[in-house]
């Protein structure tokens, strides 16, 4: 009985986070039946009819992802933001937190803001702000140069430019595990090519999309620190192809 109570409580922590992949020529959630499920046992007065109203389709169709396990992209999309009006990620985690996770939530924060905060309910940081924050991040890492440096096809003589534009909407943040994803981030950069020597080289600008996961710390309520990035990219600049870095 004991360990029914804490894994119930465990599973209440987490709402479980969509995991998208091209399948063909579609964009899918493939773990679409674990989302759902998640959502129902943190959100008990939801029923697979309200579900479909949020995401904006048939009732039909919500069981189909459950039977199946998949979703498409757009419709899961909408079903995860469509709880942001009333119980986002941090209300949930807030509301069924156990002591010890609201300690480490205090500990993230700072607990000196804590004691002095006049609004104690105003410290606990925001998905959308520490979306903001890791893109802000992101577009600054230097694993953008690393990949471009050691995973361009043909190899390249020397990088001109880059520039990473992250949409915050495209984040998606674990809090409890301290873990990010990412999709659809722009990836702007020159390179020189041809070769070595100035006669022979010339410079050329690409446009890529890129996604990818990483990791996060955090303290007195803002994002320290984004690190651990496996940045999946196509680096091919002859054929189109695909180049992942891991």
């Amino acid at each position: 009985m004991a360990f029914h109570a804490i894994h119930t409580i465990v599973f209440y922590m987490m709402l479980i986070e969509p995991k998208f992949t091209t399948q063909g020529n579609k964009n899918v959630c493939i773990n679409a039946k674990n989302v759902i499920e998640s959502m129902k046992l943190c959100f008990p007065k939801e029923t697979y009819k309200t579900l479909a109203d949020r995401a904006n389709v048939h009732i039909q169709t919500i069981l189909r992802w459950v039977s199946v396990g998949r979703a498409e992209e757009n419709a899961m999309r909408n079903l995860m933001l469509s709880f942001e009006k009333d119980d986002n990620y941090d209300t949930v985690l807030l509301k069924n937190a156990s002591p010890a996770q609201l300690r480490k939530q205090c500990q993230l924060i700072g607990w000196d803001k804590i004691i002095n905060a006049p609004k104690k309910g105003e410290l606990f940081m925001k998905i959308e702000d520490a979306q903001e924050q890791i893109a802000e991040k992101l577009a600054y890492d230097d694993t953008w140069m690393d990949i471009l440096s050691t995973d361009c096809l043909p190899g390249i003589y020397g990088i001109e430019d880059w520039d990473v534009n992250a949409d915050p909407q495209n984040i998606w943040v674990n809090f409890p595990k301290m873990e990010f994803s990412f999709k659809d981030v722009e990836f702007s950069f020159e390179v020189r090519l041809g070769g070595s020597r100035d006669e022979d080289s010339y410079d050329q600008k690409y446009n890529r999309f890129a996604n990818g996961s990483g990791r996060f710390e955090c303290s007195g309520g803002k994002v320290t620190e984004v690190y651990g990035l496996e940045i999946d990219c196509d680096l091919d600049l002859v054929d189109g192809g695909k180049v992942t870095r891991v």
